[in-house]
């Protein structure tokens, strides 16, 4: 990885508009195609490594028992990878906002854990911190804000002992962002994101119409969610109604 690390620290640098040329444009497309070609080297490590922790957790979640929808994993796509590198930084439109994108990039490699109940995706929480080094754990804001409908993301690395495995070594350095989110969640998601993040056609992203029925939606199934808990847990609490079993 220390390879990657300084060609994109070169990358950041060698463009980057200087004191005695203020006027100078970044050139964001050179930046993001630089950053591509040093992304396609190591991709299949982090396709390797998404693998890899999808493997462990499914193995940890069909042991534990916990009813989950389904466990996927990959490696951020070319195309994503270098949209993300080529985003201006906030604070100066002219600059790139990940000058060292590996690290900066932190969903290269990704797994997503989709389960049925809110209870659920609590259980899958407290298995990662166990199966794993957790470096954060956050709630993405998106475009529509804090009332959109968010999943719980993680990132993490493997720990010792399991990191110094022969299997797992070469992911000892490497990051790994998983998603959690119940069926609701994920649904809501896929529709917001295709919506807003990625509008197609000339009209471009929705209006403020669409927005807020967008968040009326997202605070529909957040009652949902916690409604499918309530009555899960109730109807485990409940005494059997059917009766003494009939004689044969």
């Amino acid at each position: 990885m220390a390879h990657w690390a300084n060609r994109a620290t070169q990358m950041a640098t060698a463009d980057t508009p200087t004191d005695d040329a203020p006027g100078e444009a970044f050139d964001f497309i050179a930046y993001g195609q630089k950053a591509v070609e040093a992304y396609r080297e190591v991709r299949g490590r982090f396709e390797e490594c998404a693998q890899a922790v999808r493997s462990v957790l499914r193995a940890v979640l069909d042991e534990e028992r916990v009813k989950v929808q389904v466990v996927e994993a990959r490696a951020k796509s070319v195309k994503s990878f270098r949209e993300k590198a080529e985003r201006p930084a906030k604070e100066d439109a002219n600059k790139p906002k990940y000058p060292d994108p590996p690290s900066g990039i932190t969903d290269l490699a990704g797994v997503r854990v989709i389960v049925y109940l809110l209870g659920d995706a609590e259980q899958v929480g407290r298995l990662i911190y166990h199966e794993f080094e957790v470096l954060q754990k956050h709630s993405p804001v998106g475009r529509l804000g804090p009332s959109g409908y968010q999943s719980t993301h993680y990132l993490v690395r493997f720990k010792v002992p399991r990191s110094q495995l022969p299997e797992y070594e070469r992911f000892r350095d490497l990051t790994v962002e998983i998603q959690v989110r119940t069926v609701l969640q994920h649904g809501w998601a896929e529709i917001e994101h295709g919506m807003v993040y990625k509008p197609e056609g000339p009209e471009g992203p929705p209006g403020a119409d669409i927005r807020t029925r967008l968040v009326e939606i997202a605070g529909s199934l957040r009652i949902a969610d916690r409604e499918f808990q309530r009555i899960d847990t109730e109807s485990k609490a409940e005494p059997s109604v059917e009766g003494p079993a009939k004689p044969a």
